[in-house]
């Protein structure tokens, strides 16, 4: 094996080969330790991701413990990483796995931190590639944007905010903070089973493979067939399904949000660097995608901010409550500057999430942002200026 150099747990001496490089010691036959380089994204909160993972991981087992082998399971496998190849953002870094059930049901599941579950009948539907295609992106959007840890971050919010861990604690004294977390990690786990990502996610997850179709050549009429198909069966078997199909929000709803809702990457002068008085780079901010849904004409723009130093001014010390609970913010504001045009906007939903921190910006507008953005402002305390990063 090939083990860093300043770790714990080298052989003896003498069963010791040193090499200037990993590469180096591959091409001799070595492989990777996989403690030394046990590999997981860089990102707040991954490990009780993983755990909430885990536990709905259990729940799919239970409920459908057939896995399927053979020309199924190689076609979702490939679609995905096709998918996966072609995604239109910076992905998280998660280990993608896709896996195809036996069961009657017509249905699909996002796990966090990568897992996809699709069932043999909702294969036996789908009559294009496009259409699989459509309902992977969805899924890997519902992983992508972490749905699955906010749901887990807002339930265990209302335990504290409820004040049921303190109570608890009181009476019982060490360990009640972890069972209260397991109690919590198996009702959100069987819920999204159950009952999908809620309205705003799986809208979210709707918009999501409208883009990656569009980006990829493809029109939405891939997806909107899809969900017509599902519709159909409800109407006609009177069933009701969670997963991809979830009827929160109902389904004639989300199709007509698709069509009348115009979404857009940017692909240009959208990542800056923030520099303080001393010129130190403190934070990394990306304008990664807009949509505009037509019916309100109400246009939101999503912003990754890298960097803990600029979490903080987000949050109003005096209305700044649990994780995942919401929370009000004071007047901060927004400017994109792009092709002469001076666009303002206020912040709408911040998502803090440990040393990330995602915010919507919303305007009322008819049209869609410029996808080249000349540069912007961003009145935070800690940053002097915003340099973009060129191409």
């Amino acid at each position: 094996m090939i083990h860093s150099y300043d770790c714990n747990h080298l052989p003896d001496k003498e069963q010791q080969v040193l090499f200037n490089s990993k590469t180096e010691a591959e091409k001799a036959g070595y492989r990777e330790c996989p403690v030394c380089f046990r590999i997981c994204p860089d990102i707040p909160g991954y490990w009780e991701e993983r755990a909430l993972a885990m536990e709905m991981f259990t729940r799919l087992q239970c409920y459908y413990p057939s896995a399927m082998k053979g020309n199924l399971q190689e076609k979702v496998q490939t679609t995905g990483k096709k998918v996966l190849a072609n995604w239109p953002f910076p992905k998280r870094g998660y280990s993608y796995e896709f896996r195809v059930v036996q069961s009657e049901e017509v249905n699909a599941w996002a796990v966090p931190t990568g897992f996809v579950f699709v069932t043999s009948e909702l294969l036996n539907m789908l009559e294009s590639d496009e259409e699989l295609e459509a309902i992977l992106a969805h899924e890997i959007a519902h992983i992508e944007r972490r749905h699955g840890y906010r749901e887990y971050q807002s339930a265990w919010g209302a335990v504290v905010a409820a004040g049921i861990f303190g109570v608890m604690a009181a009476a019982v004294g060490a360990g009640v903070e972890t069972l209260q977390i397991v109690d919590v990690l198996y009702n959100v786990a069987t819920r999204i089973v159950l009952s999908g990502y809620g309205r705003d996610n799986e809208r979210e997850a709707d918009i999501l493979a409208k883009l990656y179709l569009t980006k990829s050549g493809k029109i939405d009429q891939k997806l909107l067939l899809s969900l017509k198909k599902i519709k159909y069966l409800e109407e006609r078997e009177k069933i009701k399904t969670g997963g991809v199909f979830s009827t929160h929000p109902d389904i004639e709803e989300r199709i007509d949000r698709i069509g009348a809702t115009r979404v857009s990457a940017f692909e240009k002068g959208n990542v800056f660097v923030g520099f303080d008085n001393k010129g130190n780079k403190v934070a990394e901010l990306r304008v990664l995608w807009e949509k505009l849904y037509e019916g309100t004409l109400e246009l939101h723009s999503v912003l990754r901010v890298e960097k803990a130093s600029l979490v903080a001014p987000l949050l109003s010390p005096s209305n700044a409550g649990p994780p995942g609970m919401g929370t009000s913010t004071p007047e901060i504001v927004f400017t994109i500057f792009c092709s002469g045009e001076k666009l303002k906007f206020e912040i709408s939903k911040p998502e803090v999430e440990g040393l990330n921190a995602e915010i919507v910006f919303t305007r009322r507008s008819e049209i869609l942002l410029t996808k080249s953005i000349d540069s912007l402002t961003f009145n935070l305390p800690s940053i002097e200026r915003w340099e973009m990063i060129k191409d």
